[in-house]
This record gives C-alpha cells, structure tokens and sequence, in this order.
C-alpha cells in the first residue's frame, strides 16, 4: 500500500500497486484479520474501492476526527454514518471540491489542520477540520504559501516534519538540499517562510525528524555532508548560560569539562596573579584533578538585564590535590568576592578537541567559554582547520566548554516598500534613513545595502 493509518481502532491500507483507489479496513482490534463474515457483521473488515469520475489514486491519509484521504484530484472523507461511525454498512466516501495532493512528501496533522503539498508541487495548502457534536467536515482549505511560492517553484519539497513547541514551525527538504523553516501559527494566521543551506551548499539536507523530548520539541536532520552521511539534532534556542549551551554553528561537535556531578567548591587563599589559592571541594572529587591540569571556576554573582548571568572567574593551574581539595596558582588575579561563597560551575579545561570526524578537513567556528576562536567569515580572527579529526585552539589558552562547528549567516532583507493606496512606489528611488529591527539574545549585527557592503551595527545587546 501506498499509505498507511490507524482509524476506530483499525488498520487502514490504502491504494495498493494494483488498485490505485483500494481501502482496505481491518477487523476492529485485530489489525491482522482482514476477514469479511456472511452475513456482514459490523466489526469485519472493510474492503472497498473509493470511487469518482475520474480516475485518482490516494497518496496519504489523516485521521483529524474522521478519515480523511489525500488524492492527487482533492481530498476525500470517509464519512460513515450520522455519528461518523466507519462499518461495512456505512462506509460513505464523501469527495471535497478543493485541490489534490502531491504523492510525497506525507500530509502533515497539526491540531485540527492538516497541511499538504498540492499535487503540482509549487504550493502548500492547509484544510481546516471542524467537528461538531453533529457532525464533521473540511471547512476551508487555504494556499498557506501564497506569498512564497518562488521558494516552492522547480525545487519541490521532498521530506517534512512538524516541531511544535517552541515557535511551531515546519521544517523541509527540498529537492536541491536546502531546507526550508516555516512559521505556523494558524490561529494567529502566521506563516513565515525561510530557506536554510549548510556549509555554504556545499552539503546537503536529505531528511527530517521531529521528536518530543521533555517539554521541547528537537528537529534531527539527516545530512550528507563532505564527509559523508550524519545525523544531527537541532540545539534548542533557549539555554540557561550561554557560555556552556549556545550553539549557534552547524554539525556541532562539544568537547565539555563540566563537573556535573553535583560537586561544588570553596575558595580560600590570594586573588592576585600567580598566587596560591585552594577549593574545598564537597565530595571526594579532589582525586580526580591531576597536576597541571587547568580548571576554571566561575562564581555567578547576577544578571544582565537582558537575563544573561554575569559571572567572576578564576583560571587556576593545579599544583596539588587530596581527597577533598584542589590546590593551584592563579593565572591573573581574581575578583575578591570569588573568596568564601560557594561556586557550582567547575570546568577542567583543554585547548585540544577530538572526534571531529565529520569536520575534518573544514574550517571551523569556535566558541569557547562564549568567546568566539575562530571563525573563517571574521577576517580579525584565525582561521582554524580540523586535521585527522583533531583541532588545537591557538595561543595555548584552554577552556572548559568548547563548541565546534561549521559557521552559517543569518540574513536579513526587507520587503520592497509599497503604498496599499494611491500611485505605486515601485518604480521611484525612495530614501531609507533608519531601520528598527528587534532582536532576541543576539550578538554581533552587521548592517549595510546589500549582503556584501555591511557596518557593523548598533545594539543595546551586551555580548557575554
């Protein structure tokens, strides 16, 4: 069959190889038992073609309250009987004059819509499914891309799947392997539509998952990139402390020396450059640490006010351990408010980060402890190289939180600017002297005409 569903507690295969317009309904509660009884009783199977005056083959199904069955000539409801109850006897098939369906990729269910590609592959259309204690039936089906169709126009979408919380959007696969994220917010009638390439295009997008997992919902993509085929997990955009989860590069790999373990520290001893200082540490860790290893302690003292955390830091090189303490110099001096409160953020440090497998051979973005490394864009940082899956940050400096991953561009371009009313603007050069854009926990902002003449630009955002 080409398309599969579960609907009253049965087993719907539909439009098989040999009959395009089959239904095939199992028994109730036994999927495997597509027996049809004499005389007819109404928990058999049900056996059916779904018949029209022109010929169409069924390429997708949603159960939304009752079945409704996506044809390449317009969707279709098995209605059943005036409760909407599906039995051999009351198996009525009611057909909606609205557009058909493309073949793939599957229609998407999101709440009481169910959104579909049109069978000419150059537009999303969304029917919305009312259902009353009466009855139930498609009331509207909108073209949900309108205002994006060059998007959709010889690059069809192949794969798709539905994130839910946060943003509720829709991610794509195109044919040409970019993706495309789209904003769904039916209720609110928002759809905003955005293209995504990865490594410059130079890699390709070949499918899509959404999974829930806790209160979030996490794309994982499918990817064929340089190195060969990976998949990869979407990072969530909402993080506590953005020097340990944003990530804001693609094929990302971490290296992370968090002490997650619950541990945490005292410090006791100088605050200045190379002096002597101690953790008390309140589990038997200490044997762990070795000599000469780097560890950071980061003391959270506040926020910003855009709810960033502000924090002191203390670099030390360990010379000492027992049980129970850490004993090290300091590299610089320290804030003395790092002296006597307890701390929980303990990093052991490196500059080398391994396993980068499905980076290797690119130039890569670093972020470090929130600082950025590298980055192959920024002419005023270095340019660094993953060689035999191995990368060593320059200038000896180790972190304890270290991001690695390919860099992307966020570009921004406004509309043509138009007058709804009266004579058209667009043939008149027209002079715009200020933008305001609002933006969310972001940091460096490039502005200008065009993508290749930008200034850096103006924001209130502090960087962390």
């Amino acid at each position: 069959p080409s398309d599969c569903n579960f609907y009253q507690q049965r087993l719907v295969e539909l439009a098989t190889d040999n009959n395009p317009q089959g239904l095939y309904a199992s028994v109730i509660g036994d999927y495997n038992d597509f027996t049809v009884r004499n005389p007819i009783q109404e928990n058999d199977a049900i056996i059916m073609d779904v018949w029209s005056n022109e010929m169409q083959q069924i390429f997708g199904s949603v159960d939304s309250g009752f079945l409704v069955l996506i044809t390449d000539a317009g969707p279709m409801v098995a209605a059943g009987d005036n409760t909407g109850l599906f039995t051999p006897s009351t198996n009525l098939i009611k057909r909606y004059a609205f557009a058909g369906g493309a073949q793939q990729p599957r229609p998407l269910h999101i709440f009481k819509n169910i959104v579909y590609l049109e069978a000419n592959q150059g537009a999303i259309r969304d029917l919305e499914v009312l259902v009353t204690p009466f009855y139930t039936y498609i009331d509207k089906s909108d073209d949900v891309s309108l205002f994006s169709e060059d998007l959709l126009t010889h690059n069809t979408i192949v794969a798709w799947d539905y994130k839910q919380y946060p943003d509720s959007q829709i991610f794509a696969v195109q044919a040409n392997g970019q993706a495309l994220a789209i904003t769904y917010f039916q209720e609110q009638q928002i759809q905003a539509f955005a293209w995504m390439d990865t490594n410059g295009g130079k890699d390709k997008y070949m499918d899509v998952a959404c999974c829930q997992e806790g209160t979030e919902t996490y794309a994982y993509w499918s990817v064929n990139r340089q190195t060969g085929g990976w998949i990869e997990r979407m990072a969530s955009r909402y993080y506590n402390d953005p020097t340990i989860d944003a990530i804001f590069t693609h094929a990302t790999d971490t290296y992370s020396g968090l002490v997650n373990d619950g541990t945490t520290a005292v410090l006791s001893g100088a605050i200045t450059a190379q002096g002597v200082i101690t953790a008390a540490l309140s589990s038997q860790d200490g044997g762990s640490f070795k000599v000469g290893w780097q560890v950071n302690f980061n003391y959270l003292y506040g926020y910003d006010e855009f709810g960033n955390g502000l924090y002191y830091r203390a670099r030390i090189k360990v010379t000492a351990v027992t049980q129970t303490t850490v004993t090290g110099t300091l590299f610089e001096a320290i804030n003395a408010a790092m002296i006597g409160p307890t701390i929980s953020d303990i990093r052991v440090c490196s500059n080398v980060v391994g396993g980068l497998w499905n980076l290797n051979g690119q130039q890569v973005s670093v972020v470090a402890d929130g600082f950025v490394i590298a980055n192959p864009n920024d002419s005023t940082l270095p340019v660094l190289t993953v060689t035999n899956g191995t990368l060593t940050l320059p200038g000896g400096n180790a972190y304890g939180v270290i991001n690695v991953g390919l860099p992307y561009f966020s570009d921004i371009q406004t509309l043509d600017i138009d007058e709804e009313k009266g004579e058209t603007f667009m043939d008149k050069l027209i002079g715009v002297h200020k933008v305001a854009v609002k933006f969310m926990a972001t940091g460096d902002l490039w502005v200008g005409p065009n993508f290749t003449e930008y200034l850096p630009g103006k924001t209130k955002m502090d960087r962390f």
